[in-house]
């Protein structure tokens, strides 16, 4: 459990069926936190105000050239189609 800006605790471990932590999903979820949190270091863009912009580390992105939608919901919800 991790605990956010609002003082909320938050789960971030997430395990296999062989009860292993997941750990890939382990650090996107740290990942998610720290952005809500405004803990990632940001960077000012010509024309804002304030700085807003956090680079997204490559092993996080879904890389897709047909279908994006597709690709994002596969990834979401690997058993969608399934059921």
């Amino acid at each position: 459990m991790i605990t956010g800006h609002d003082g909320v605790a938050r789960r971030v471990n997430e395990y296999f069926e062989n009860g292993d932590i997941d750990t890939a999903k382990q650090d996107f979820n740290k990942w998610v936190l720290a952005v809500g949190d405004g803990k990632l270091p940001a960077k000012l863009k010509e024309g804002d105000d304030e700085p807003t912009w956090i680079k997204i580390l490559e092993k996080l992105l879904i890389k897709s050239w047909n279908s994006p939608i597709e690709q994002i919901v596969t990834e979401t919800y690997p058993n969608f189609t399934a059921r």
